[in-house]
């Protein structure tokens, strides 16, 4: 593991993607040596980068296209499944998998190469990742390269006729251009060499982009502020992100296929355009009211599902005839505050299977489990000393001790020890200074009293 690449591969795909770009306009386009030199080197790269570190280490942390994938994709895809709510040990949506030759069915082959990964759960990865650092240059950035590649094409020959015609991926003598002139604007060429006038062009663009972007996070989210509704800041990210992909993504199949879908007759070129703005529109509709908070709950509420039907209890006379699993959310989360005719024992075992599966899936851990498990602890009714009763008997399972205590190897009380004898330094050293404070009043009490009657004696002599 790089932890250098790990914690920065936004920025180096974001630079990779901005490399490529050029490239394709100043060197590939229209040669086929150099576009075979560059594919190859492009397999050569991903070859070595998976021996090296295994798993989808390419995928995950240089390709380019794994930050176009995380711009287009969002929280999921628009038909994505929702792997939040699979049961445990599932394989979900694009995972590492293989087949058990033995039972002749899939398997994980996952490496753990990176977590969150986003090929098992895209909208946990997505709301994990969101303000990582270079998240806004990946989401705004990428933009402004969509827009500012092809609007080169007008600003390279004066008009878009070039681009629409295919004309560039023709050009003779494609390498004898870098150095004419690359602008021609209102009839006039500009006398700026096409090597250095086309990554200009993306470093305006991208900087415009970036730019104006920024104002309009701070621009909704003040807007919201006047009228009162409150909103996190991931929040307002999340719905900018969308904006811009939205755009991103009408902006590059509408124009990115533009010389080959001018071939086919106009009602083809309609329906094409229709069938993008809609498929855009209705992923824009689905994205756009998501939040981590409700992926939480939903997630949550899944677990609480699978646990309350293993309860003995008939629930359908409560239901009026319908079962657990035809219950929302919200209605599972009334259903555990009633429990009816479930006794303590129940409601901790309940609590018990959905604190071990938040923390087998990753949305929880040990630290945090407290708050995000708050509201299903109120409904079961489970006050926190229990809460980290269930959690230390989460800690004796050995198959559950990687995920509970990571750092401390298979030693299941050293975490919860640790946390109690420094709860117990805490509470000693604050009762000691209190203990002490109140010695010091009562000293400085005792001093003044004695001050004041010697005073007053010292008054009455003299009298």
């Amino acid at each position: 593991e790089n932890p250098w690449l790990v914690r920065n591969h936004l920025y180096v795909q974001f630079a990779i993607f901005f490399i490529g770009l050029n490239c394709r306009i100043l060197f590939v386009n229209s040669d086929r040596l150099v576009l075979g030199l560059f594919l190859s080197l492009t397999i050569v790269s991903a070859m070595m980068m998976v021996f090296l570190y295994g798993g989808r280490s390419w995928c995950h942390y240089v390709c380019p296209f794994g930050m176009v994938q995380m711009v287009f994709t969002g929280p999921r895809g628009l038909l994505g499944t929702e792997a939040h709510n699979a049961p445990p040990k599932t394989i979900t949506q694009s995972m590492c998998r293989t087949v058990d030759k033995t039972a002749g069915q899939e398997k994980s082959a996952c490496i753990s190469c990176k977590s969150p990964c986003m090929d098992i759960d895209s909208e946990k990865a997505y709301w994990q990742q969101l303000t990582k650092p270079g998240r806004k240059l990946v989401q705004y950035g990428y933009l402004g390269m969509v827009i500012g590649y092809f609007v080169y094409y007008w600003l390279y020959a004066g008009n878009f006729d070039y681009y629409l015609s295919g004309a560039w991926t023709h050009e003779e003598n494609q390498l004898g251009a870098l150095f004419k002139p690359g602008f021609y604007i209102m009839n006039h060429p500009i006398a700026i060499p096409k090597l250095v006038a086309t990554p200009l062009t993306f470093v305006v663009f991208v900087a415009l982009s970036c730019l104006i972007c920024t104002k309009l996070e701070k621009t909704y989210k003040a807007a919201l502020w006047r009228k009162n509704q409150s909103i996190t800041h991931e929040q307002v990210l999340h719905r900018v992100f969308s904006i811009c992909t939205f755009i991103a993504f009408n902006f590059f199949f509408i124009y990115g296929g533009r010389p080959e879908i001018n071939r086919f007759p106009v009602l083809v070129q309609f329906l094409f355009q229709s069938v993008v703005i809609l498929v855009s529109s209705l992923w824009l509709y689905q994205t756009w009211g998501r939040s981590s908070h409700q992926y939480t709950q939903e997630s949550l509420a899944d677990k609480l599902r699978r646990q309350l039907k293993k309860l003995p209890l008939d629930f359908s006379e409560f239901l009026e005839g319908r079962s657990v699993d035809d219950l929302k959310p919200e209605e599972l989360h009334i259903l555990a505050k009633t429990l009816p005719g479930a006794n303590q024992q129940y409601r901790l075992g309940v609590y018990k299977g959905v604190l071990r599966e938040a923390i087998q899936a990753g949305h929880v851990n040990s630290a945090s489990s407290l708050e995000v498990l708050q509201q299903i602890r109120d409904e079961l009714g489970i006050n926190d000393q229990q809460h980290y009763q269930v959690l230390e008997e989460l800690g004796k399972e050995q198959e559950n001790l990687p995920i509970l205590y990571p750092h401390y190897g298979r030693d299941p009380y050293k975490v919860l020890s640790t946390i109690k004898e420094r709860q117990k330094t805490s509470t000693s050293n604050q009762r000691t200074i209190l203990r002490e404070s109140r010695k010091q009043n009562r000293s400085d009490k005792r001093t003044k009293l004695l001050k004041d009657r010697k005073d007053d004696n010292q008054s009455g002599d003299q009298d």
